[in-house]
């Protein structure tokens, strides 16, 4: 049997719903999570599948999860210029 986009974006989806379970720190998991919301929105558009009763309340999620990892980028960078002694900022620890 040869697999189609639709099984491929349904078995990457599954792949990256598994990861997204395995990581250790926040940053790489919200990644994966917006790659699975992805392949899962393509999946759910490629093969026609009705929309369950709960996705509704699902369809901001990919929006909110760009927002936060945004934030956390941010907040990152803020605590790496804070750290580093060659920044030359006055925020330095």
């Amino acid at each position: 049997m040869v697999a189609g986009w639709t099984d491929l974006l349904g078995y990457a989806a599954s792949g990256l719903t598994l990861a997204t379970f395995v990581q250790r720190t926040m940053l790489p998991m919200r990644i994966l999570a917006i790659g699975t919301n992805g392949c899962l929105i393509g999946y759910r558009a490629l093969g026609r599948y009705m929309p369950e009763p709960d996705d509704s309340r699902g369809a901001p999620l990919p929006g909110v999860g760009r927002a936060a990892l945004r934030s956390r980028a941010r907040f990152v960078r803020g605590v790496v210029r804070c750290l580093d002694p060659w920044a030359g900022n006055d925020h330095a620890v």
